[in-house]
């Protein structure tokens, strides 16, 4: 039997992961994003560092697990330093598997 509507609402799939960013002298925890918040990125229609900023702002998280960034903030991480700011956005999209990866591997198979 397959699994039901509410065991798939249920499920915890959303994994995280902490990386390092030197320049900002720390760790910074990402969240995959939820279908949602995919589709609210690409549909932004954002290109350079105002998309990697939206990128961060909703996939990095804090310690309860919540937004650390609102939408709002978009604008002023665009003003940090754009090395951070790659590694951060590469890393989350690694994590949402937006990065081409999964196309890439679907195309192996």
């Amino acid at each position: 039997m397959g699994l039901s509507k509410a065991q798939i609402l249920a499920a915890d799939d959303l994994p995280i992961r902490k990386i390092k960013v030197k320049e900002w002298g720390g760790e910074i925890a990402l969240r995959c994003l939820s279908g949602q918040e995919a589709s609210d990125w690409y549909s932004a229609g954002l290109e350079g560092i105002p998309s990697m900023c939206m990128m961060i702002a909703l996939s990095a998280i804090d310690d309860d697990g919540e937004r650390l960034f609102e939408n709002d903030d978009v604008e002023a991480l665009g003003k940090k330093n754009p090395n951070a700011l790659r590694v951060v956005f590469d890393a989350a999209l690694s994590l949402s598997a937006l990065d081409g990866e999964a196309d890439s591997d679907a195309e192996k198979n």
